[in-house]
């Protein structure tokens, strides 16, 4: 748990193969801001251990009510990047008591037809090469994706090392891939904000997610790609900080 403060908590989910260190920026800016955070591995990510079987979204969602049981949180805004997103908001509609908002950058709704094109497709190879170059393409492919800059770097070097220590088996993203979101986005009553990049993938996804129930708040972050919120960590705290706020007030709007 990072900063203090009377308010609620927003837990922190993050991208696939990302860990907790998504974060650590953003943290540290919304401790600033008197708002209280916690980021968690999805398991199998970052230094958690891998999980048996093939773990669905709703068992990563169900994952996170331990972790608050032991840190005595009842109810807390549950926050999530792209498959942070699924998790995010399968918990809020499978555990609306434990809920007090939901906020997705970079929603994974996908069609039955665009989830199984998704499967069939899997994401970058982890093959070993002699001369370390596994590496150093994934880094230039980051780095290219989202912009020349020292920003990006620091953004391109953690992802690669995440990418690494997440294995072979790219569980998270299969269970993204077989989960309808759109089920549990039409179950949650909670109040709910939506952060879209105008160059990311999911950007159509979050606009048709944002269309789905008239308090669903929509905010355009950035118009470049996914890695945005690391590149600009104090402006992510910032709007985030401004829905806890709201949430805290009840002047978030909400289904009912």
């Amino acid at each position: 748990m990072v900063g203090e403060g009377d308010g609620p908590v927003i837990v922190l989910l993050h991208q696939t193969p990302w860990s907790m260190v998504q974060y650590a920026e953003v943290q540290a800016c919304l401790a600033e801001r008197g708002v209280r955070s916690l980021a968690i591995d999805t398991p199998g990510y970052g230094m958690s251990d891998m999980p048996e079987g093939h773990p669905t979204i709703e068992q990563y969602a169900d994952n996170l009510i331990p972790v608050l049981d032991r840190l005595g949180l009842d109810r807390v805004i549950v926050a999530g990047h792209h498959t942070g997103a699924a998790i995010a908001a399968s918990f809020a509609a499978r555990h609306p008591e434990r809920t007090a908002g939901l906020l997705m950058h970079g929603t994974p709704l996908y069609t039955a037809e665009e989830r199984a094109t998704r499967l069939a497709a899997p994401h970058r190879t982890r093959d070993l090469s002699a001369d370390g170059s596994h590496l150093s393409e994934y880094y230039a492919y980051i780095r290219n994706y989202a912009g020349a800059n020292p920003r990006t770097e620091i953004t391109a070097n953690w992802s690669t090392i995440t990418w690494w220590l997440s294995g072979v088996a790219d569980v998270a993203h299969e269970a993204v891939y077989e989960h309808d979101l759109a089920a549990d986005l039409r179950a949650i009553r909670a109040p709910t904000m939506i952060f879209s990049d105008a160059k990311d993938t999911l950007h159509e996804n979050d606009l048709r997610a944002a269309a789905l129930a008239p308090w669903f708040g929509y905010t355009q972050f950035s118009e470049e790609g996914a890695h945005a919120m690391m590149i600009d960590p104090a402006r992510w705290a910032r709007l985030a900080a401004t829905f806890v706020g709201a949430v805290a007030d009840g002047s978030a709007p909400a289904g009912k």
